[in-house]
């Protein structure tokens, strides 16, 4: 390459060299011509100087590369790498860099080699990668997109406004299909952490003086430990499972097939007593009898606190054979004092 290279240079300067010397001869009659061979003998060496430092240049490329200690301006395209020609490229596309394997662009900085950043296209999937560090950035080709941090701190988002927020939604939606995540007040000391869909309003507020609130459809909220230190449920609310206070729960069950007219201790499946300084108990009765429909009957039953301060069962049934099931309520006592308080009970006389 260095050969063709500087025999091309030569044959451009015997040429224009030729040409110089037709126009001199051409030109006798109207000078000198010893001031003629003069300027011809300066434009020769010229040349020669000029193929000299041509030369040097071939080799410096093919040995080590091109330095140039000054700016450069490029108005054309740039390839770097050997797998394409700049003149192929669209006119939108002024830089190329082009690797067999992974094609990588070096940031250098403060000639410190632990501080290099590489932007790299690995396989159609562009990486940032630190030096000594690995892949801290990435989007994917199918548009993945995911940060790393070599400590907890794995994400930063900043927003200059008071209120910044992030969407996520389908691409081309915005109303009613987006739900934003929200810093409310986040200027402040007080802010806010606020879950909403674009165009519908706020799902749920949350922050360290009024703790989580639910807005609701008919413009009432929930809160939960609120300012007071107390959580409000607003609307009916349905429990499927046990409700537990205090680590005492509400609970349910069925005493089947209730026979005698006596008294019995009310005991349930788990071979648990309630006594009366901690439950309260409701008790429904229900008829298990079969012949009920044709022969008609009577089921009473009521509870009361024996000596032992425990609940019992006292029921009367109009038959020896009639059989009776009864389901039975036992709410913790502290459900009424966290409401009212205890000793604060009216009697009212019928």
């Amino acid at each position: 390459m260095k050969t063709d290279l500087v025999f091309l240079i030569v044959l451009g300067i015997v040429i224009a060299y030729i040409f110089v010397l037709y126009k001199v001869e051409s030109m006798a009659d109207v000078g000198n011509t010893d001031q003629i061979k003069e300027a011809v003998k300066q434009i020769y060496m010229a040349d020669v100087e000029a193929i000299r430092n041509l030369s040097a240049v071939a080799t410096q490329i093919q040995a080590s590369g091109l330095t140039v200690p000054a700016h450069m301006n490029i108005k054309g395209r740039m390839n770097i790498g050997p797998d394409a020609n700049a003149k192929d490229f669209p006119e939108w596309l002024g830089l190329s860099v082009e690797n067999a394997a992974d094609a990588h662009i070096r940031l250098k900085t403060k000639a410190d080699e632990n501080k290099n950043v590489y932007l790299i296209n690995r396989d159609g999937n562009f990486k940032v990668h630190a030096q000594g560090a690995g892949d801290m950035f990435g989007v994917n080709h199918d548009g993945h997109t995911y940060t790393r941090h070599t400590g907890d701190h794995a994400l930063h988002i900043n927003g200059d406004g008071n209120n910044p927020y992030i969407s996520l939604g389908k691409t081309d939606t915005w109303d009613k299909k987006k739900i934003y995540i929200q810093n409310v007040d986040a200027h402040t000391e007080t802010p806010i952490f606020r879950v909403g869909v674009h165009g519908v309003g706020t799902l749920m507020d949350m922050n360290k003086s009024h703790g989580v609130r639910f807005p609701r459809k008919d413009g009432r909220t929930t809160h939960f430990d609120w300012e007071d230190n107390r959580n409000y449920i607003r609307g009916n609310t349905s429990i499927d499972g046990s409700l537990i206070t205090d680590g005492i729960g509400m609970r349910t069950w069925i005493l089947n097939s209730y026979v005698n007219n006596g008294d019995k201790i009310i005991i349930d499946p788990e071979g648990s007593v309630y006594n009366a300084d901690r439950w309260i108990l409701g008790i429904i009765g229900f008829n298990q009898d079969s012949n009920w429909d044709k022969m008609g009957g009577r089921i009473e039953l009521y509870t009361y606190v024996n000596k032992d301060n425990n609940w019992c069962i006292r029921g009367e049934l109009e038959g020896p054979d009639d059989r009776a099931g009864v389901r039975i309520l036992a709410m913790p006592i502290n459900y009424f004092d966290k409401a009212w308080g205890r000793g604060k009970e009216e009697r009212v006389n019928w």
